[in-house]
């Protein structure tokens, strides 16, 4: 039985895929598995994945695309080892990456799952230069507890390189897998459900290299597709926050500032209202949206709505305020739209008069 479970998704990467499979074979540690399931290529990339002949490597080949993490999630069910480590087929592992990852897990059984910075490079297999797009720093951050993870999670994001991870088996035995209705966000979505039971730790040094593609042509990209894929999955996401995810204990400890909506003794804690107030507070529509949801939701349970006035003095006309204060939907950007358009009209108007005015007195 191998120690490490290497799960690779491929999908139409011919280009690339030759240099990842490569990089977990010249791996210092050397007692692997490497599962390799090609999610339905039309390009040369499985050919190409048969040219090695390693008894390591096993190739499952889908007859129809269905979404990367669909093919992760399938490795996933076959891997073997003890850890797992998941490397795309566009990406590539440094030589030290499983040997030192196993190393620092080996001494830290309390840790679920290790990370790594990112060396970010081009299609080229050189080091991208453009060192004021988002990715060539997100990858590279500091430790920080489970519950400043958390919070770092909810209000601002990922920035874990899912290519980067090395996990304990047992957590996904435990936590399930990636949800394959997510493209961009099923590894956030992931991690959330991580970190709110485990530690996790990011070893310092560039151990993972992440490709970024021309035009921004990655998945995760900043493509206009892809942004507005990721902001749906990005709120699908954090609404875990809301649905018993986390104990009392754990949710003041992720979010303190939440302690000041308390405003009574022995208050029975709607950790759900809590969080939306705190979303409400960011004056961020993106939040706002998710707020007043999960807030209308829970005041059309008669029982709650009596704690929320009981307990925090939230009444009904609290709500419809905040649902004429709060902007989710951007109205104010769209009127200001309005009334910018409506000057520019009244602007041409005004010019195209002055214009038939100036023809008229031409002689």
């Amino acid at each position: 039985m191998p120690k490490v479970s290497i799960i690779m998704a491929s999908y139409n990467h011919e280009r690339f895929v030759q240099e990842a499979i490569q990089s977990v074979l010249d791996q210092s540690f050397q007692d692997f598995e490497l599962l390799i399931i090609d999610d339905a290529s039309t390009d040369n990339t499985v050919n190409i994945i048969k040219t090695f002949h390693d008894t390591r490597i096993h190739l499952t080949v889908l007859q129809q695309n269905q979404g990367q993490f669909v093919a992760t999630n399938l490795g996933l069910k076959k891997a073997r080892g003890e850890y797992i480590g998941i490397l795309n087929s566009d990406d590539a592992f440094h030589p030290e990456k499983l040997r030192k990852q196993i190393t620092f897990l080996e001494n830290n059984q309390h840790i679920a799952a290790t990370f790594s910075f990112t060396e970010v490079i081009n299609e080229k297999s050189r080091p991208f230069k453009n060192i004021s797009d988002t990715y060539s720093f997100i990858f590279n951050q500091s430790n920080r507890t489970r519950h400043e993870w958390l919070n770092y999670f909810f209000f601002k994001g990922n920035c874990l390189c899912h290519a980067s991870i090395l996990i304990r088996s047992k957590c996904h035995q435990e936590l399930g897998y990636y949800d394959p209705r997510f493209a961009n966000c099923a590894d956030l979505q992931f991690w959330i459900k991580l970190t709110a039971k485990y530690p996790i730790h990011i070893i310092q040094e560039k151990l993972t290299k992440f490709r970024m593609m021309k035009k921004e042509g990655n998945m995760s990209g900043n493509s206009i597709v892809s942004l507005k894929r990721m902001r749906w999955e990005d709120y699908q996401a954090k609404l875990q926050f809301f649905y018993g995810l986390l104990s009392e204990e754990d949710f003041l400890m992720t979010f303190p500032k939440a302690k000041k909506y308390i405003i009574k003794e022995h208050t029975p804690l709607l950790t759900s209202y809590l969080l939306a107030r705190l979303a409400l507070d960011t004056k961020n529509s993106f939040f706002e949206a998710m707020g007043l949801r999960i807030i209308f939701e829970m005041m059309q349970d008669i029982n709650i709505q009596k704690q929320l006035s009981n307990y925090y003095d939230f009444q009904y006309k609290d709500l419809i305020q905040w649902t004429g204060k709060a902007d989710p939907f951007q109205m104010n950007f769209l009127q200001k739209s309005n009334i910018l358009n409506w000057a520019k009209k009244a602007f041409n108007k005004l010019r195209n008069i002055h214009r038939f005015m100036l023809n008229k007195i031409t002689p």
